[in-house]
């Protein structure tokens, strides 16, 4: 811990800690349990899929149960997938995906699945891009990789910094000014999740890695931002800038009011699924905010 001998000219005012996430995915009710080492946490996420078909039936290639125009065919065929009463035309999850063309484009932009179609009645058939999988098959390996994001309990950062954000002048937390503040998050909340969601044969795994923690100093000047967790002050720092890992700030000026500031991790979230498939999902993050007063030193600080 720091501490300090100094005359201080300056209003000192309140740091309030108040914790509040933001834009991180909602957990969803399709989490299974969650099993947690010190640096990741995995999830199961497991999603029956669409057992029937459209217009009932049965799975495994029969007569009965589904018609077109007047004819009875089979719901399913095995080389072919499952058969959609609504253009006649089978579809299973494409395996491989194409490499380029509209199809891709759709896909890599609006998420969805790629699926080959095979229509015997008319049609063109081959690669078709569905925001929503044909009735019958399981979601697509993108669209479980969504449904296991949704699984993350993303923490909070734990907002630490020094000087401590539980030192108090005549009541009240502060810093100072030309004074290197370090800031970190506690390894916990620093560290990678994975999930899988599986449903008929098809899956995808989900991984969520911390990639910054960001201060932002509330004082109208541009957040600062680490790669990596940061660490604690200590007495070999000194007032140097930080290193070896550490995270740091260095405000300008003293301030006449409270000003907050906030610290914020980022995950970059990625996944990879059957038959070849990967992607992303947008970056998610969460944040610690509280308020603070920075303060003139005029003596020597001592360590």
């Amino acid at each position: 811990m720091r501490t300090f001998v100094m005359t201080v000219v300056a209003a000192v005012s309140v740091l309030a800690i108040q914790t509040q996430a933001g834009g991180a995915p909602s957990p969803g009710d399709g989490g299974g349990p969650v099993v947690c080492t010190p640096t990741e946490c995995h999830a199961v996420v497991i999603d029956p899929g669409h057992n029937g078909s459209p217009g009932g039936g049965n799975q495994g290639g029969g007569p009965a149960g589904c018609s077109w125009k007047g004819r009875t065919v089979p719901c399913s065929i095995p080389a072919a997938g499952f058969f959609n009463a609504s253009d006649g035309c089978y579809y299973k999850v494409a395996d491989p995906l194409p490499t380029s063309g509209p199809v891709l484009v759709e896909y890599q932009q609006y998420g969805g699945g790629i699926y080959w179609a095979t229509c015997p009645f008319g049609g063109s058939g081959g690669y078709v891009w569905l925001a929503q999988p044909p009735a019958g098959l399981p979601p697509s390996p993108a669209q479980l990789a969504q449904r296991a994001a949704a699984s993350f309990r993303f923490p909070k950062p734990s907002g630490h910094r020094s000087p401590s954000e539980t030192l108090r002048y005549q009541g009240y937390p502060f810093s100072y000014v030309q004074l290197w503040l370090f800031y970190w998050t506690d390894p916990g909340t620093w560290r990678t999740l994975t999930a899988t969601a599986r449903a008929g044969g098809v899956f995808a795994t989900v991984t969520a890695k911390p990639v910054s923690l960001t201060y932002d100093p509330g004082d109208g000047s541009s957040a600062v931002s680490c790669g990596g967790p940061g660490r604690p002050w200590t007495d070999a720092d000194g007032n140097r800038a930080p290193s070896g890992g550490a995270c740091g700030y260095q405000y300008k000026a003293v301030t006449s009011s409270p000003i907050t500031s906030t610290q914020t991790i980022t995950w970059k979230i990625t996944w990879v699924g059957s038959g070849g498939t990967s992607g992303a999902l947008p970056d998610q993050s969460t944040s610690k905010s509280g308020q603070l007063n920075v303060m003139q030193i005029q003596t020597v600080v001592t360590r």
